[in-house]
């Protein structure tokens, strides 16, 4: 009653109560949204207040990938850059059914936020038609092993596949400088095709 999704009237000294306008709900969260939004950003400034030593998450099972390509949408900007080391986009598809859908949406994000990949991957190793913005180098199957890393604004990701599969997420601009670094030299290296 407080947000005005129902309302209540007395019939026969019984309260009952009725539902309001559906589209009601709508202006409820509308507003809980625009709420937020001014407070973001003194959030961000108090993040940003205690971020100077390194931070560390760990991540594990099923979802990982998926925490994964969030973090990204939501940490870069538009013109960004990812650089992906020993992806796996075949081990990627089959993790589970939800995978390819979102995979697919975040690929759809990167077009709209020109977002540009580069990634290593084994050679023989699937390319998806729908990474638009993606390019891709390859190194022999024996280089790469059962792990990958991501590199994207001040973050590293670091997955390992197994059981459970494992996300180890680091935030500090050296760490990530450093891996960018690395990446480098190794995109130089890797074949076009």
């Amino acid at each position: 009653m407080e947000k005005g999704v129902v309302s209540s009237i007395q019939i026969k000294n019984k309260k009952n109560y009725q539902a309001a306008d559906p589209r009601r709900l709508e202006e409820v969260a509308t507003q809980r949204l625009e709420n937020l939004q001014k407070i973001i950003p003194q959030l961000i400034q108090y993040q940003n207040f205690v971020t100077e030593e390194i931070k560390v998450e760990l991540h594990k099972g099923k979802h990982v990938y998926k925490t994964l390509l969030n973090d990204i949408i939501v940490t870069l900007k538009r013109n960004d850059e990812v650089l992906v080391y020993g992806i796996d986009d075949d081990i990627l598809l089959r993790l589970d059914k939800y995978t390819p859908s979102n995979l697919n949406l975040y690929l759809a994000k990167a077009v709209k936020l020109n977002i540009h990949e580069k990634v290593i991957a084994k050679q023989g190793n699937t390319v998806l038609k729908e990474a638009k913005t993606t390019t891709y180098r390859f190194l022999p199957k024996d280089v790469i092993g059962n792990a990958a890393f991501e590199v994207y604004g001040n973050k590293v990701a670091i997955l390992l596949w197994g059981s459970p599969n494992h996300l180890i997420l680091i935030t500090d601009k050296e760490v990530a400088d450093s891996y960018r670094n690395q990446f480098k030299i190794l995109w130089e290296n890797a074949n076009p095709k």
